[in-house]
């Protein structure tokens, strides 16, 4: 688990998809605290690796890496393709903006400093 750069979002990563899930209600009540009511708490954004990308990448199961935001990006890993969606989109449902950067080896890790730096199974690869 990781929270956004503004620490309002917690970001929740399975093998199979990545919870983008508000940590304040609509009246500004921190969403964990036990009086907020269900009603008064936003819905999660909910991203799940569909069909048609599985079979672009030629993925036969989808174990995704550990989702963090950085620089307004939402950045996760399948296999060896670094995944990166805009971050203010995928908070309006819109998983659209997705971007595939494929590795040389499978990613371990990751983090963004000027560049993205990627940890592989072969070490670490910076990514623009």
């Amino acid at each position: 688990m990781s929270i956004d750069d503004n620490d309002q979002f917690l970001i929740a990563t399975t093998e199979q998809q990545i919870v983008i899930y508000p940590l304040y209600g609509k009246d500004g009540t921190f969403a964990f605290k036990n009086t907020i009511k269900v009603t008064e708490r936003d819905d999660a954004r909910i991203l799940q690796i569909q069909p048609t990308l599985r079979a672009q990448l030629k993925i036969k199961k989808i174990q995704l890496k550990p989702a963090f935001i950085a620089k307004n990006r939402l950045i996760s890993g399948l296999q060896n393709y670094l995944l990166v969606w805009d971050f203010k989109k995928a908070l309006l449902n819109d998983f659209s903006s997705i971007r595939k950067i494929k590795l040389d080896a499978g990613i371990i890790g990751g983090g963004v400093q000027e560049k993205m730096i990627v940890g592989t199974e072969n070490g670490w690869d910076f990514v623009q």
